[in-house]
């Protein structure tokens, strides 16, 4: 099995780090976990099967003296249920782990090549090195890539053989453009665990970045051989074959990496720059909205979580592809500024997305809301809700435009 686990329970050896802006998919990363949450001391994973039977979280590796070894539970067990109760993912086992105090007792029903099993875990103190790095995921995940690094380095100055660290403090690392230093970690991410896609992933990442393709897709290759349902290398790879001039290698490789994950927008956005290498402008149109949906869906999801300034990332990315639905996703954009408190960017958004769409009453009523209740300039949110009126009359934009400027010449008089 390969080396590749869900970040949110991660245990030294064959971690999968995932790219980071897959980060928010850890559970619950926060700056300061508490020191009286469960700790088991195992990698899990999702198990996938058809057969009812079998489902369950999987074991991946294990530390070597944690409660689970004590427990008895070995690498590839499938955990079907805790206490009675199920899962639906390695997530939802994890919060509830965590959830629980240290010392807490288990009853895991669990299936070990197929035979049912019934264990006893005890649950213990998350180690201090394990609560390092999780403040650096947490650190990571804020962008926050050298308070980052300094956890990582910190829980490794605890324990030398910790690969994850070395890992997630290379991808800081390449994060933050200090691709030397990224080749370093996990190179000795690499001498300790070889069979670690994630680091060669990474440590890919680092050297085409460096100017270096071909060790780059070596190292890609590398990570698909050992795990062929990982997509970021696909991606990469693509990347580095398109640098390279293999505009169809790029093309089939962006592909496999859309099979393994639909909602994928950076390889349909990388995918369409290589079609538009071909001279293929039909499909390069094509994979460019489908980008566009995706991250604009991304950035709607992250404007409800309340996590606005990861919402305007993606919005952004979304804008840069200059599709047909731009002017909504710039409207989009200009409300989680507007939520965020940035109130000169959010009237600058909807500024351009009505110049984009002179019929876009909608954008016009939020500036004048912005210019009436933030920016005190009741004259331009009266000529915004005027016009927003006029050609939109029997709209909802129009209509609530015409009721804001009643109750602003009520107040300011005509």
């Amino acid at each position: 099995m390969a080396a590749r686990v869900s970040g949110g329970v991660n245990w030294r050896r064959g971690v999968q780090i995932a790219p980071l802006i897959l980060l928010s998919a850890c559970v619950a990363l926060r700056a300061n976990p508490p020191s009286d949450e469960g700790w088991m001391g195992a990698n899990l994973r999702e198990r996938a099967s058809s057969r009812n039977h079998e489902k369950g979280v999987e074991v991946g590796t294990i530390a070597p003296s944690g409660p689970a070894r004590r427990a008895g539970l070995l690498p590839g067990d499938i955990i079907q249920s805790v206490e009675g109760r199920t899962f639906g993912s390695a997530k939802d086992f994890v919060g509830y782990i965590r959830s629980l105090a240290p010392g807490t007792s288990l009853v895991l029903r669990i299936l070990r090549q197929g035979r049912p099993i019934t264990l006893e875990l005890v649950l213990g103190k998350l180690p201090p090195e394990i609560a390092l790095y999780r403040r650096g995921l947490a650190f990571a995940q804020d962008g926050a890539y050298d308070r980052a690094i300094s956890e990582y380095s910190a829980a490794l100055r605890i324990d030398p053989s910790y690969t994850a660290a070395y890992i997630s403090r290379g991808q800081a690392a390449q994060a933050k453009g200090l691709n030397d230093q990224a080749v370093a970690d996990c190179t000795t991410a690499l001498g300790q665990d070889p069979g670690n896609a994630s680091a060669h992933n990474i440590r890919g990442l680092a050297f085409l970045r460096s100017g270096r393709p071909d060790e780059a897709i070596a190292d890609f290759s590398s990570a698909i051989r050992i795990d062929a349902s990982y997509e970021a290398p696909y991606n990469n790879r693509g990347n580095a074959y398109l640098e390279k001039g293999n505009v169809d290698l790029a093309i089939a490789d962006y592909g496999r990496a859309i099979e393994i994950t639909k909602d994928n927008p950076s390889a349909f956005r990388n995918r369409a720059n290589a079609y538009v290498r071909k001279g293929d402008k039909s499909r390069a149109d094509s994979d460019y909205i489908t980008a566009a949906r995706q991250y604009q869906n991304r950035g709607l999801d992250l404007s409800r979580k309340g996590r606005y300034e990861a919402a305007i990332e993606q919005y952004t990315a979304a804008i840069l592809l200059k599709t047909r639905y731009t002017p909504p996703i710039i409207y989009n954009r200009g409300l989680s500024y507007e939520k965020n408190g940035l109130y000169v960017q959010a009237v600058a958004d909807y500024t351009e997305a009505f110049r984009f769409n002179p019929r876009f009453a909608a954008a016009l009523l939020r500036r004048g809301l912005v210019y009436a209740t933030k920016l005190n300039d009741p004259d331009k949110a009266k000529a915004d809700w005027k016009e927003a009126a006029r050609i939109d009359p029997g709209g909802k934009a129009g209509r609530a435009a015409f009721d804001n400027l009643r109750k602003l010449e009520g107040r300011h008089g005509p």
